[in-house]
């Protein structure tokens, strides 16, 4: 489950059963949950900060040099 697209097909399932009241209501369900999960993911990775980038020192005083 690495892929949130894929992740947010499964995780509909249940919510689509529970919500559904006929069984064609179901699949139309399970889809719209689906695509709005991937919406606010979307738009919540847009106002995300960017993640800090870390360097490492050139020297290091535990090392020893030859």
């Amino acid at each position: 489950m690495d892929c949130f697209y894929c992740l947010s097909l499964w995780m509909a399932v249940p919510f689509a059963l529970w919500l559904g009241a006929s069984w064609i209501e179901r699949p139309v369900i399970w889809l719209a949950l689906s695509g709005a999960a991937i919406l606010v993911n979307r738009v919540a990775d847009r106002f995300a900060p960017e993640p800090p980038i870390f360097f490492e020192e050139e020297k290091h005083e535990l090392l020893r040099k030859g």
